[in-house]
């Protein structure tokens, strides 16, 4: 019996479509080589990291929706590209992708409602705004990097599991945002936050939203390591005190107070923890050293709160969009059309801080009250199916802690930001009225969800 050797293959022609390949690759790294020079080097970087990305879609939704807070840092300022479009298209490559192969939800009605119509009438009334310029850049980023923001959140999440994994995508770069406040000490007199000039509000909204989820989800059972949840949400709120923005911690206590009355009543023994907390909370505030300009701001607002209303330029601002308000009640002022009365401030604003008074100068009544609507029915959808549901894990506790949050950023657009700056609150709003409408079931391989 003879044995066979086996025999290797000759050396036969390289595949034309690997040669191909191969040299459109090479052609390709040598154009960006040309165009970009050494930052050529980190194109193979960018290229995993989107690739992540596309894997983990709801930590892209979380990076899209709170870019901007990091755009000073010296890596996405060295970027050829605007970190936030460069998302945008990631993402919306994501959402077509899960739309194409029949992965997504049905929008409601009564949350397509407000989108369709606010977008139409940013686009109409570009006929009378004074401020066209302004108007049509408001109108276009309205009907692409606001939309969405909104409606991501219906391809993205499937189940509940998703849910949980965009909360704790939000804990974790609220973190992350945290470690680089207190790695950048103020000088004497400033505020901490991310950058020289960076974005206090936003910064402190990122990280009130994480410790509200860390709270509430711990009063929820929705975390098992609950000592460690509470300290971490304890941690954040102290950095947003530290960064001294008075809104963002104004709008934390009424989430906490209104979750705590529609919820939390159902279940008194749970109401303790959350005295226990506020209580706390109080009672350290002032043992905790704070930057001067943070605490003097904090401390005039709590000695003086009336009088820091007047002199903060939002109470003029609000005043200005009044007056907008009385003079045009039905159509409106038009698109960005705040700004011709909003440089009358001091310094000059371009929308008057509040979503409402912004969508009811410039676009009208009925904008404003489908809106309004919109706003109410999603709320009264939440509260009645946390009523209806037995307590327990699931769709329970996410009711929670996506109302909490909802209702956080909703009084957080009342005092910051504008309708197309505010991606956070319209992402929020998407999932506020996907679980809300929707039966997700605990994770994929489940069938039908809890019902309501």
């Amino acid at each position: 019996m003879t044995a066979r050797v086996a025999q290797r293959p000759l050396p036969g022609r390289p595949d034309p479509g690997a040669l191909a390949l191969g040299a459109g690759a090479a052609a390709v790294g040598a154009g960006a080589a040309v165009t970009l020079g050494p930052a050529a080097l980190g194109v193979p970087v960018v290229l995993l990291i989107c690739l992540a990305l596309v894997r983990e879609p709801l930590a892209l939704l979380t990076l899209y929706a709170y870019v901007g807070l990091f755009k000073e840092q010296a890596v996405l300022g060295a970027l050829p590209f605007d970190a936030t479009v460069a998302l945008g298209l990631l993402l919306t490559g994501v959402c077509f992708a899960r739309w194409s192969t029949g992965r997504g939800h049905a929008i409601p009605l009564g949350f397509a409602s407000p989108l369709v119509i606010i977008g139409v009438l940013l686009v109409v009334s570009l006929a009378w705004t004074p401020s066209s310029g302004y108007g049509g850049e408001k109108a276009l980023k309205f009907l692409t990097l606001t939309m969405l923001a909104a409606v991501a959140p219906f391809f993205l999440i499937e189940d509940q599991r998703d849910v949980r994994r965009l909360l704790g995508w939000i804990v974790a770069l609220a973190v992350v945002a945290a470690v680089m406040t207190l790695a950048s000490p103020p000088s004497e007199g400033d505020r901490l936050t991310i950058g020289n000039e960076g974005n206090t509000i936003g910064v402190s909204e990122l990280l009130c939203t994480a410790a509200l989820i860390l709270l509430v989800g711990t009063l929820t059972d929705l975390f098992s390591r609950r000592a460690l949840a509470l300290g971490s949400s304890a941690a954040l709120i102290a950095v947003a005190a530290a960064i001294g923005s008075r809104g963002p911690l104004l709008c934390l206590a009424l989430a906490i107070l209104v979750t705590g009355v529609v919820f939390l009543a159902r279940i008194p023994r749970r109401t303790v923890p959350v005295m226990l907390v506020v209580v706390a909370g109080v009672a350290l505030l002032p043992f905790v050293s704070l930057p001067a300009g943070s605490a003097e701001r904090l401390g005039r607002a709590a000695s003086h709160p009336v009088t820091t209303l007047r002199g903060d330029a939002r109470y003029t601002a609000f005043g200005q969009a009044i007056d907008l308000i009385e003079q045009r009640p039905l159509l409106g002022v038009g698109a960005g059309g705040f700004q011709a009365v909003g440089r009358l401030a001091d310094p000059p604003e371009d929308y008057p801080h509040n979503m409402f008074l912004e969508v009811w100068s410039e676009l009208g009544v009925v904008a404003f009250l489908v809106l309004a609507v919109s706003v109410m029915a999603v709320l009264g959808r939440l509260w009645r199916a946390a009523w209806r549901l037995p307590p327990g894990p699931g769709t329970f506790q996410l009711l929670y802690v996506v109302n909490a949050v909802f209702l956080f950023t909703l009084f957080s657009v009342q005092l910051s930001g504008d309708l197309i700056q505010n991606r956070t609150y319209w992402a929020m709003f998407g999932v506020a009225w996907l679980i809300a409408a929707r039966d997700l079931p605990a994770s994929r391989e489940a069938r039908g969800g809890i019902g309501r």
